[in-house]
């Protein structure tokens, strides 16, 4: 392409853009106005994959703010993800560095919810009054069970607002309640 080429090119994709979202438009033969269509379909095309791995990339991203938030305070399991890291350490369930700590809810009621361990600068566990800290599972600075890390963990992203966060601990903390609640009914007497 030349430069008048290009330049017209560019006039003629801003003035599209101009037209919103969607248009329709018939195009004759195969010459600079379909070739710039088609392309620019491919260039959405390359978006929308750009946006699925930005999601994927989003549950292993390692900037700062994210790797922080491991150091400041481990995310929660859900109910059934702590099987999955017995899975993938092969450890039993006693061996891995666990806390159950209340939490409450906005609804002012309290719930027993599973997190990592808190641990010291040392990686000496903490006491379980103290819900703040460095993750157990992080090791030499990433996630040692980054593909079953906590539902918190995986749903974090650094761009988020408090209440986004506040959302992600209601879905902890309902799962929780209905999981002590069925096991309540479980184990009720006749």
């Amino acid at each position: 392409c030349t430069g008048w080429q290009i330049s017209q090119a560019q006039e003629f994709l801003d003035q599209m853009k101009s037209f919103g979202n969607e248009i329709e438009i018939d195009v004759k033969g195969n010459g600079l106005i379909a070739h710039l269509l088609e392309v620019g379909a491919d260039m959405q095309t390359f978006d929308d994959e750009r946006e699925e791995e930005a999601v994927s990339a989003r549950k292993t991203c390692s900037c700062e703010k994210c790797r922080s938030a491991c150091e400041k305070k481990p995310g929660c399991f859900l109910p059934g993800e702590v099987e999955k890291v017995i899975e993938f350490l092969k450890k039993p369930y006693y061996a891995l560095p666990l806390m159950y700590q209340d939490r409450i809810a906005f609804d002012g009621s309290d719930t027993t919810v599973v997190s990592p361990q808190v641990v010291d600068e040392n990686g000496d566990p903490l006491p379980d009054h103290i819900q703040s800290g460095r993750c157990a599972f992080l090791k030499d600075g990433a996630c040692s069970i980054h593909p079953v890390k906590p539902f918190e963990c995986r749903e974090y992203w650094h761009g988020e607002t408090n209440d986004d966060i506040d959302e992600r601990h209601l879905i902890v903390i309902d799962a929780w309640r209905e999981f002590w609640e069925a096991g309540k009914k479980f184990y009720a007497e006749p």
